[in-house]
């Protein structure tokens, strides 16, 4: 047995009650005949025996001090069938090549390019008062970076990209790694982290063909193509990010109206330190009515855990480790309202500056799962094109001249705080067609009222959380 299939025997054999899957799909039931039992067998050799270009992708796992290579299976290859005589039929999908295991992304592209993808993304927060809220900087970036590195029309400083196609190789190559921490007494994984993320260019229907010699150096930066039939774009997308990034959440959809290219940047990652937490049932405040919520302790007053804290003049942020990732919470002072925190300034003060107080602390978090489905980001990606040539020129062998504007971004996210970690998958699509000294006493720091929770990994805000109240299960 591997290592990743130990880590999920271990880590996720009840993984619908530990992060149940708010889009569950139910599996069809199948019959066999008995001669159908007998041929399967024979059958699976020949198949097996005829599949060529399945691509694998080694990942170093860091364990304790051992590092274990393990075999993670890209997506099947796609066929599609064009319509287009000059474009070639039974077009396969072309998936990344290898991803390299790399512990720590480095410092400058975090603080170039984390800063503004949630600079892009903070408006969708503060406009949604009253409510859940949860978004993804990390696909968002994935999404644009991708995208910018096949096309003329982008800002790339908009998006602190350096050179769209180097960071792009540098994102993807940090957010896809699994490691685990090895019980030396029990032998089992009772720690562990997995990160997978994928950017596709999709091709919808046949008026427009890649160049092959500009897909190739798209290639080498770990993006994958396919074209599809217009109407099952959608579909193929989704198999893809599933077989490759074991996505679950929709694609979102949009719904284009003819021909034209899709670019997709997708993350998912679970963070699992078992038996960190103590749960417990908290007051928490909302409109000034307390209520009883699920949370869990991150230190007790005996055993304070380290965190990161600094004191803005509206709010109070810190964060501490869950195991392979930091969890920051930003807390806003007593009668300030959240969306008046300046979760920037927050950011940046404790994920990227050094004036911070470091110190230790104890107290407690709510549990909450927020989710938001296919909401529009089209004018974040509006906002930094410069338009000064047509989308996709660099990558497309047909010209765009004499279709008119159309340019479509919907992102999807979900995201989980429980008792054994944290659980975070998001999807963004975009379309055009048609220190100081630490303190000597612990601080009590108790979650007791509206809160941002972000989920960094080296830093990067991969996922930001506005939770107004965390007994909603969604981010409706």
């Amino acid at each position: 047995m591997n290592f990743e299939k130990r880590m999920k025997k271990h880590g996720m054999e009840n993984l619908n009650s530990i992060v149940p899957n708010p889009y569950p799909v139910a599996e069809p039931q199948r019959f066999f005949p008995s001669w159908a039992k007998i041929a399967a067998p024979l059958g699976s050799l020949l198949l097996a025996a005829s599949v060529v270009g399945a691509i694998v992708i080694p990942v170093a796992l860091n364990r304790g001090n051992e590092e274990i290579p393990v075999e993670l299976s890209s997506a099947t290859p796609q066929t599609s069938y064009p319509t287009d005589p000059n474009v070639t039929p039974n077009v396969t999908l072309v998936g990344a090549p290898k991803l390299n295991y790399v512990p720590e992304m480095d410092s400058k592209i975090v603080s170039r390019t984390g800063p503004k993808a949630l600079e892009n993304l903070c408006p969708y927060l503060t406009d949604s008062k009253n409510k859940n809220f949860t978004i993804s900087p990390a696909s968002y970036l994935l999404c644009a970076s991708a995208l910018a590195a096949v096309s003329d029309g982008f800002d790339l400083n908009a998006y602190g990209l350096v050179d769209a196609k180097d960071d792009t190789k540098a994102l993807l190559e940090n957010w896809n790694s699994s490691y685990g921490t090895k019980n030396q007494t029990t032998g089992a994984e009772y720690n562990w982290c997995s990160f997978k993320s994928g950017v596709l260019h999709q091709q919808v229907g046949g008026t427009y063909a890649f160049d092959d010699a500009k897909r190739q150096q798209v290639e080498d930066a770990y993006i994958a193509t396919s074209v599809a039939r217009l109407g099952e774009h959608c579909q193929q997308a989704q198999q893809y990010f599933k077989d490759a990034v074991d996505l679950t959440i929709p694609i979102p959809d949009v719904d284009m109206p003819g021909d034209g290219v899709l670019t997709y940047g997708a993350l998912t990652m679970m963070d699992l330190a078992m038996q960190t937490y103590e749960t417990s049932k908290n007051p928490f405040v909302v409109d000034g009515r307390a209520i009883s919520v699920d949370t869990g302790y991150y230190g007790t007053e005996e055993k304070p855990v380290g965190v990161k804290y600094f004191e803005g003049e509206t709010y109070l942020a810190f964060s501490f480790r869950i195991y392979c990732t930091d969890l920051m919470v930003v807390l806003p002072n007593e009668g300030v309202s959240l969306e008046s925190v300046p979760l920037l300034e927050a950011y940046n003060e404790i994920a990227l500056n050094r004036r911070i107080a470091s110190g230790r602390a104890y107290g407690y978090i709510p549990y909450f799962h927020l989710s938001n489905y296919s909401f529009d980001v089209r004018s974040a990606f509006l906002d930094h094109m410069t338009g000064n040539e047509k989308l996709y020129s660099k990558l497309l062998r047909n010209s765009y001249l004499g279709v008119g504007p159309y340019f479509r971004a919907f992102q999807s996210t979900d995201f989980e705080l429980c008792d054994k970690g944290v659980y975070g998958q998001s999807v963004t699509v975009a379309g055009s067609g048609s220190g100081s000294m630490p303190s000597k006493n612990p601080i009590l720091i108790n979650v007791n009222r509206p809160f941002y929770a972000i989920c960094l990994k080296d830093g990067f805000p991969l996922f930001v959380n506005k939770v107004n109240n965390p007994s909603i299960r969604s981010g409706a």
